[in-house]
């Protein structure tokens, strides 16, 4: 496997623990407490995070 191609499933990897921590956040207390604009913030950050997931895992794929 070439470098930049490890790096990119790094960055799937890294990029998906992330997602992880956000939806537990999502999920607790913490998150209702806060105020409408910033849950659609974090809302909109979990969704986009979500895509570019996506878009690593196809970008992966390829690599096969």
């Amino acid at each position: 496997m070439q470098p930049h191609q490890e790096r990119v499933e790094d960055e799937h990897a890294e990029l998906d623990g992330r997602i992880g921590k956000l939806i537990t956040f999502t999920a607790g207390e913490t998150f209702r407490a806060l105020d409408v604009a910033e849950r659609d913030r974090l809302t909109r950050q979990r969704d986009l995070m979500l895509k570019y997931r996506d878009v690593l895992a196809e970008r992966i794929a390829a690599f096969k």
